[in-house]
């Protein structure tokens, strides 16, 4: 059996099987970082993560303490900024994030008279910042770990949290890109776009969802089935299983059974991982904003979840018609009155 992981039920039924699990159910006051699961950081990073409460009762207090398990992580002090939506900054005392005499960070918000809670059952409550050193990697196993979770009510009652009982912190390893960052098609026309990988650690699966502009869409097989283009950087093993969400949004899902693995990235190589066309409705037209689009980027080995780097991901489109009918017609008038002239 593999070992199974709390955050990554996102990924496709075959995935789960594979190096997957399920999340538990949200409790009734439950507090966590992010979504709860793994914090995915570069080496050498900074980044800015949600602290998310939630809670059934009203709050004027809360605290909770964070333990790390690795030196190549470590929680800012005092980098913990209010979100001003949940924590009335007027009606609470400056919110802390300070190192404890056992070497925990503890974050800690208290009202200053009692007049406002906390708002809302749901939500960021803030942002803390995290920090990986420049030679953070998975071997670390780094992990923060929860205790003294609690809030009180207006009469000092004290209301316990649920939490995590940790949450990895790993490395991001990888970026998913596309081959090219712009290109021209015309209506009633296809386009290939190249899906590259570059991979420091071998992977299992990956996931993405791709946003499409309105008017193109991913090539179909003839029985309805998006149509995809394998690398020889995957074995046969290997296939994709796809769904559409709805608003040109489509979520690719690689996998293999049995479960085999995508090695590095070599250097020299094109790094192309799958392809797929894109088609152009007969009358497809764009403007500065159409653009193919990735997010929810996630990979996996046998036990772990990482997100991929996305940054050079979007792809600019630009349809070779003219964006409506007036401006054709001005067109046509102008280059007739050139033409009388």
């Amino acid at each position: 059996m593999f070992k199974i992981t709390k955050s990554f039920n996102r990924l496709a039924l075959v995935i789960i099987l594979a190096i997957s699990g399920t999340i538990s159910a949200l409790a009734e006051n439950k507090i966590m970082l992010g979504d709860g699961g793994t914090i995915s950081i570069k080496p050498g990073e900074t980044k800015e993560i949600d602290v998310n409460l939630i809670n059934d009762v009203e709050l004027y207090t809360a605290q909770f303490d964070m333990e790390l398990t690795s030196s190549k992580i470590k929680i800012v002090e005092g980098s913990f900024k209010i979100n001003e939506e949940r924590v009335d900054r007027e009606s609470f005392l400056a919110p802390s994030l300070v190192r404890q005499p056992d070497g925990k960070m503890r974050l800690c918000l208290l009202t200053r008279d009692l007049s406002t809670p906390i708002a809302g059952t749901e939500g960021s409550l803030g942002t803390i910042k995290i920090q990986a050193d420049p030679t953070f990697t998975s071997n670390d196993n780094a992990k923060i770990y929860f205790s003294k979770c609690c809030g009180s009510d207006k009469n000092a009652k004290l209301t316990y949290f649920d939490a995590p009982k940790y949450q990895a912190v790993s490395p991001m390893v990888g970026t998913l890109a596309t081959a090219e960052n712009a290109f021209s098609i015309k209506p009633g026309e296809k386009h290939k776009v190249d899906i590259v990988m570059k991979n420091e650690i071998y992977f299992c699966g990956i996931q993405t969802d791709i946003t499409l502009p309105a008017g193109l869409q991913i090539e179909k097989k003839e029985n309805g089935k998006y149509k995809f283009e394998y690398s020889s950087r995957l074995s046969d093993n290997f296939s994709i299983m796809s769904s559409d969400k709805g608003n040109g949004k489509v979520r690719i899902m690689l996998s293999s059974l049995p479960v085999d693995k995508i090695m590095p990235y070599a250097e020299g190589t094109d790094g192309v991982i799958f392809s797929f066309n894109v088609v152009a409705d007969e009358n497809f037209v764009t403007d500065e904003t159409s653009a193919i689009t990735f997010s929810n980027t996630l990979a996996a080995s046998e036990s772990v979840e990482y997100a991929l780097d996305i940054t050079d991901s979007k792809v600019v489109v630009t349809s070779l018609k003219m964006g409506n009918d007036a401006a054709y017609a001005k067109l046509t008038e102008e280059v007739a009155a050139l033409q009388k002239s």
